[in-house]
């Protein structure tokens, strides 16, 4: 991936430095100003303080005319064109985004072979949200992977990459390639260190974790929709060469960031001054505001980790019924054990956040696994009765 060249902003370092403040002390007087111009969605001193840097190291050539580009203006008493030059055709492009990446890529194993696994002397045992499982780290090119193991049967491998993007364009483009090579990375890990047993990943699901971006205002809510379900921004011919794919894909960001983005298939679980975040059957995004307020980075793998193994078991369940074959499902694990899962699924906890019960929710609409756990729970219980 290359980076365009990045040229300091010697005209907002001088015209800071001329008034004698510091990066901290220009975030005061720009939150100020913007609190005086009654503007919407101030960020927090620190996330302001990051966009000062970003801008002075040419980061961002221009910030979002929205919040930053009138305070800026209004801080350090310039004009937009003295501190940013001239607008260009295109408005404010985009000028990056930095990503923890997190991609789930669930097994179905089964219960023996599970058990098996778990004696690994590699693992070792852990809980995931209530449920008993048993983790284990294991090498992975360019990130780190961690695999847990469900008692029911199912193994979820965990693979976390930091990535910078030049666009949300360059992020669907990498992750479209990126889902083939990682499931056959998974697979030969597991073929590699335990040949015994047998399973293949049949999808990933992705949730990105953006640590810094250059919008702002009504753009970065657009570029968090984006983020959340990044190929609809990519043409679905795979022939294209990828550097074509690439110049189409961010023309159709840069009309999406200047029109908005609408998706029904979207639900929103962001809170106001503390969080922008959204989830999809594609996947998740999500943006800490505040980092003291908003959720944590393990409250989110630790949810998704468990909805792709407990989807994972349930999709297992209806395509053996629909194949007209009987799961072979320990009774433990049977349609009353999908019913306590459900239940502690959809049920509010009394030490759980309001937003965390948002994300919760938001994920569970989107994945439609509260469906399926009541038609895995259906099938079984038909199958119990014919088999008495």
């Amino acid at each position: 991936m290359t980076t365009p060249e990045r040229q300091p902003n010697t005209a907002l370092v001088n015209a800071r430095e001329a008034l004698k403040m510091t990066q901290r002390q220009l975030a005061r007087r720009m939150r100020d100003e913007a609190l005086r111009l009654r503007l919407q969605g101030i960020p927090e001193i620190d996330y302001i303080e990051k966009a000062i840097h970003r801008c002075e190291t040419g980061r961002t050539r221009r910030p979002s005319a929205e919040f930053y580009l009138p305070v800026f203006c209004a801080a350090l008493g310039k004009s937009a064109n003295e501190l940013f030059g001239e607008v260009t055709s295109n408005g404010a492009a985009t000028d990056g985004l930095t990503v923890v990446s997190h991609k789930f890529i669930p097994i179905f194993l089964g219960a023996d072979a599970a058990t098996h696994l778990a004696a690994d002397p590699a693992f070792s045992t852990s809980t995931c949200e209530w449920l008993h499982t048993s983790v284990a780290t294991l090498p992975y090119p360019d990130g780190t992977c961690t695999l847990t193991v469900f008692d029911f049967g199912v193994a979820v491998f965990h693979v976390v990459e930091e990535l910078q993007f030049a666009s949300i364009s360059e992020l669907a483009l990498w992750r479209r390639k990126s889902y083939p090579a990682a499931q056959r990375a998974v697979t030969d890990l597991l073929a590699s260190r335990w040949p015994s047993l047998d399973g293949t990943p049949e999808y990933v699901l992705s949730a990105f974790w953006v640590t810094d971006t250059c919008w702002s205002g009504t753009e970065l809510t657009t570029a968090l929709r984006l983020i959340c379900v990044p190929n609809v921004l990519l043409e679905r011919d795979k022939e294209i060469p990828d550097e074509e794919l690439l110049r189409k894909a961010e023309f159709t960001e840069l009309v999406r960031l200047r029109d908005g983005y609408a998706n029904p298939g979207i639900t929103d679980f962001g809170i106001d001054g503390v969080s922008v975040g959204f989830a999809s059957w594609a996947g998740v995004s999500y943006l800490p505001v505040s980092q003291t307020r908003a959720i944590t980075q393990p409250e989110l793998v630790s949810f998704e980790t468990l909805v792709q193994a407990l989807w994972c078991y349930t999709d297992m369940i209806a395509k053996q019924f629909e194949l007209g074959e009987v799961p072979g499902i320990p009774d433990e694990y049977d349609s009353k054990f999908l019913l306590r899962c459900r239940t502690a699924l959809t049920g509010a906890q009394p030490r759980e956040s309001g937003q965390l019960r948002m994300m919760k929710d938001a994920i569970l609409d989107t994945s439609r696994l509260t469906e399926q756990l009541k038609q895995a729970q259906e099938i079984l219980r038909e199958l119990r009765l014919v088999g008495r």
